[in-house]
């Protein structure tokens, strides 16, 4: 008889450990971040309209049905999904907010419209699986997207991961001081690249009042690595285009991703990991995935960001060999970068 009671009792605990490391129970909305260029975003819808896919977050997302924790639905579009639905609520979906309500490109608007185009995306998944809440992972801009929908309707979000988002903006100068971000990558009057200076209006706004179930996953790459950004008064710790420090909010939980070595994709824009944070496929991208993954599945992670705060003052104290490494590096890439051009 006591060994009846004992295997019952060992039975609750096992089914209390294993319910308590379960995947959340709600669809997954997975939005991709600033186009580098106009070009580059015009491609989301052009290679949606060729294909029925486009680039951004497709690892990630495919990764996560790989392990079996999402259904991948793949992409809905806003103003532009006909089909009919009747979806398990373990989906997860991407979604470009590079579309207007006329289906045409449109990448001129600021991120509270670009949230609204999400919310047209939200209400389809919700409609689809019948959930009253979802899930949002946004990456860089995108993160600030999701922030601004959740900010307006906050009984539709359960969880908000960000990945290298600048949550308290981007530093006005880039490249060795000698441009803005807006200037190097786009033009200098972008609306969106506008709201994401520091201490822009939309930041304060959006940053005024911050939820609770919000999580912040942040790259950091060796200093030496990249010559270009400028994280003033921040140690110099960065993702190659976003400041930790601006990227991690207060109250949140923050995490951190350490890589030695960026991926090959982006040598000529930054030597960072900025971009490798959203592909699994990636030293720094598969780290992220698995906080992601965990933070999803209702584990307990622990946050890291003052761990990886003192390694980034311990290696500024090198600052002046760094400093010469990293223009050296700078100028050779600039020079390789024009002979290609050419």
């Amino acid at each position: 008889m006591k060994k009846i009671w004992l295997l019952f009792f060992i039975t609750i605990l096992l089914m209390n450990f294993v319910s308590a490391y379960e995947i959340d129970n709600y669809p997954l909305i997975l939005v991709h971040g600033h186009g580098i260029s106009t070009g580059e975003a015009a491609n989301f819808l052009r290679e949606y309209k060729e294909r029925g896919d486009f680039g951004p977050l497709s690892n990630f997302q495919s990764k996560l049905e790989e392990d079996g924790l999402y259904f991948n639905k793949h992409i809905i579009i806003p103003y532009y999904f006909t089909q009919s639905c009747d979806w398990d609520k373990r989906i997860s979906v991407r979604m470009t907010y590079y579309v207007d309500e006329n289906g045409n490109f449109d990448d001129s608007k600021s991120i509270e419209v670009y949230a609204e185009r999400l919310r047209e995306v939200i209400n389809i998944v919700k409609q689809c699986t019948k959930s009253d809440k979802v899930n949002l992972v946004g990456y860089s801009m995108g993160g600030l997207v999701i922030r601004e929908y959740a900010r307006n309707n906050p009984r539709n979000v359960n969880k908000i991961i960000t990945l290298g988002t600048p949550n308290y903006g981007v530093e006005n100068v880039y490249s060795g001081g000698k441009s803005s971000l807006c200037s190097q990558f786009r033009y200098e009057n972008d609306l969106e690249c506008g709201q994401m200076k520091i201490n822009s209006n939309f930041l304060k706004t959006l940053n005024a009042n911050n939820r609770t179930n919000i999580y912040t996953i942040s790259g950091v790459i060796k200093n030496k690595e990249y010559f270009g950004l400028i994280c003033q008064d921040y140690n110099s710790c960065n993702d190659g285009l976003i400041c930790l420090k601006l990227a991690q909010i207060p109250g949140a939980k923050n995490y951190v991703v350490y890589s030695e070595k960026p991926s090959a994709s982006i040598k000529y824009l930054s030597r960072g990991v900025h971009i490798d944070l959203a592909d699994p496929e990636t030293e720094a991208g598969f780290k992220t995935y698995e906080i992601v993954k965990k933070i999803l599945s209702n584990e307990d992670v622990q946050a890291n960001e003052k761990e990886w705060d003192e390694r980034c003052i311990l290696e500024s104290k090198n600052s002046f060999k760094a400093a010469l490494e990293r223009l050296i590096i700078f100028i050779k890439e600039k020079l390789e970068f024009l002979i290609i051009k050419r």
